[in-house]
């Protein structure tokens, strides 16, 4: 039984690329890859592109668990933690660092809560 290979996203829109327009230069390809993945930019040095994230890991990351609570949780956020603790063995540290987040997350909404009321 052969497998298929597994592609990269990277990997999968290049691909992609290339099922579109049957071949392509390197530059078609970048032009293209500019135009459908905008998190990366990259400048020439020489004969070599050197490439450079366009977003901070921490908003990818935003973005994406984002993503994944509105449409595999349909926005409730306390199903992901569910599945989390579920599907994996969770230890005193975890438990005490989410304990410790979710008081974080109580003291801003307080914050919040706090200054819209004297504000008004």
């Amino acid at each position: 039984m052969t497998t298929r290979p597994e592609l990269s996203d990277l990997q999968l829109a290049i691909m992609r690329v290339l099922w579109d327009k049957r071949e392509a230069s390197a530059a078609e390809d970048q032009l293209a890859m500019k135009r459908s993945r905008p998190l990366v930019s990259h400048r020439a040095d020489g004969r070599t592109f050197v490439y450079r994230a366009r977003v901070s890991e921490l908003d990818m990351r935003r973005k994406a668990i984002s993503g994944v609570i509105r449409n595999l949780f349909r926005g409730n956020p306390s199903e992901v933690v569910g599945q989390i603790l579920s599907e994996r063995d969770v230890g005193e540290a975890d438990l005490a660092r989410m304990r410790a987040m979710i008081e974080d997350a109580r003291s801003a909404e307080r914050r919040k809560a706090r200054k819209r009321h004297d504000d008004d």
